[in-house]
């Protein structure tokens, strides 16, 4: 009866270390997946920066005089 246990505990070890490594791969793509949504929506909101940033910087350019 004791190998029986002994085995049915290799079983049930067996099973939440798997049940740990597919948590941990499913949060991790999910985390992938947020920072690269992140990364383009803050290179977007940086460009849009610097375009309004350059079209102010020429309307209100001081003229040159030779």
């Amino acid at each position: 009866m004791s190998n029986h246990r002994a085995g049915l505990k290799r079983i049930w070890a067996a099973l939440c270390a798997f049940a740990m490594c597919a948590t941990v791969c499913v949060a991790t793509g999910h985390a992938a997946f947020a920072k690269t949504a992140t990364d383009d929506s803050n290179v977007v909101a940086s460009l849009k920066y610097m375009s309004e940033l350059n079209r102010l910087r020429q309307t209100n350019r001081a003229r040159l005089t030779a």
